[in-house]
């Protein structure tokens, strides 16, 4: 145990200790850097999860305040994240169906699990699973799951309606609704998506996403989309934080959740490990034994407020670290402006067009397929290839879930010497 831990004790917060002056300016930089991105991705990631919109901010907002309490990584950045959004709506949806009070009551039920399994392994001192998948395996899983998330957008983006269930039931629907098209809500996202690029060609500290946001919300309004073209827009967001509230489910949906929590607990444990290993913040294991407590505090709290579970967020990370995050204080101001978005100004949201948060997911989804990583792979070991390959397909074509699975069946030791980056989410 390092001196500082044993000066600072559990509950107080290690970057309080120690903390300059002069880190000042670096942390609220980075903290507005965070939210340029966090809010309409947190939005964006809601909506892939089944939830309203405003749920993402929910549990960004206790994510990030409990984890900059109880964890020891300055830099992790903490909430909704799309990679375990579409496994939790596709998990939930079977319970519940999606839109109704009991769908996200299971998603808030779910949300507690996760957080407790979270703590109880951090409390265990078991954070060594993170290296039970090889990182060719969870580059297959993220591949398959961007290309699940792209293909899930694609009828947002084009406006047309969505009763699939599968990645090939939605292609083929697709091509029946060609003539169908609403050609604004394309032209949106095209837009949203051509902003997000050239802002990031300029610099990455430039607000792409927030950017893209006003405008889209600007051209809603000054151009009649909604009313007069046909493009879905958000409509009313609640404004205030929701009651504090223990869910509860009947026995036959508690029953059908086990599968769906162990799913998201492992995602959770793996991708929080690849994250704060890419921060390159030397840590000790009871290091990432308390992160995963902080990130399991995070989920019980977000399922209290009707969200849903919390992971930690690569591109976020990213994002602090290279505005000069110093301190977890970059998070907490991050999360205490999204809170003020959501006491005082989600009448504009209201404008936001669907495309926009659709093409935000694009976006993400196309950093989760690391084509780059896969390549090193291939030149590294052809068999880790062929996993990863085989892992890719199922994910995207049969289901998250039956990918996950077999990327356990195919666990081989820990790619970490391939020097590859952790996985990217949101």
């Amino acid at each position: 145990m390092r001196q500082d831990e044993q000066v600072s004790g559990w509950w107080i917060p290690r970057t309080v200790l120690g903390y300059r002056a002069s880190w000042l300016g670096a942390d609220v930089l980075a903290g507005l850097s965070l939210v340029a991105i966090a809010l309409p991705g947190q939005m964006a990631t809601a909506r892939l999860a089944g939830l309203p919109a405003v749920a993402g901010l929910y549990t960004f907002v206790v994510g990030a305040l409990m984890y900059a309490l109880l964890g020891t990584n300055p830099r992790l950045s903490v909430g909704a994240d799309s990679t375990i959004a579409p496994v939790l709506a596709a998990g939930v949806a079977a319970i519940a169906a999606a839109g109704t009070s009991g769908y996200s009551a299971v998603m808030a039920v779910t949300a507690l699990l996760v957080g407790v399994l979270l703590i109880a392994i951090g409390l265990c001192r078991l954070g060594w699973v993170s290296d039970f998948l090889s990182t060719p395996v969870i580059a297959g899983v993220l591949a398959g799951i961007a290309v699940e998330i792209i293909v899930r957008q694609i009828p947002v983006i084009l406006g047309v309606s969505d009763d699939a269930t599968s990645t090939i039931g939605r292609i083929r629907g697709l091509a029946g609704q060609l003539g169908h098209v609403n050609g604004w809500s394309a032209a949106l996202a095209v837009g949203v998506l051509a902003v997000i690029a050239a802002t990031q060609r300029i610099s990455h500290r430039l607000p792409g996403t927030l950017i893209a946001l006003v405008l889209s919300i600007v051209a809603v309004d000054t151009l009649s989309l909604a009313s007069h073209h046909g493009a879905a827009i958000l409509g009313p967001v609640q404004s205030g934080l929701p009651h504090l509230a223990v869910p509860s489910l009947s026995w036959p949906q508690l029953r059908r959740l086990p599968g769906l929590v162990l799913t998201v607990t492992f995602v959770c444990v793996a991708q929080t490990a690849a994250t704060a290993r890419a921060t390159g913040v030397a840590g000790t294991p009871g290091d990432f034994n308390r992160d995963l407590i902080a990130v399991g505090a995070g989920s019980l709290a977000a399922g209290l407020f009707r969200g849903f579970p919390v992971d930690a967020s690569p591109p976020n990370t990213a994002i602090e670290a290279a505005s000069g995050s110093r301190s977890q204080l970059a998070n907490t101001l991050a999360a205490g402006v999204v809170l003020v978005v959501l006491l005082v100004a989600t009448a504009p949201l209201a404008d936001l067009p669907q495309a926009m948060l659709a093409a935000t997911l694009v976006y993400i989804a196309t950093r989760l397929f690391q084509v780059r990583q896969l390549a090193a792979v291939l030149r590294f070991d052809r068999i880790e290839f062929a996993l990863a390959s085989v892992t890719l397909l199922v994910v995207a074509l049969i289901g998250i879930e039956q990918g996950i699975a077999l990327a356990l069946m195919l666990a081989r030791p820990s790619g970490r010497e391939l020097g590859m980056a952790g996985p990217t989410g949101t």
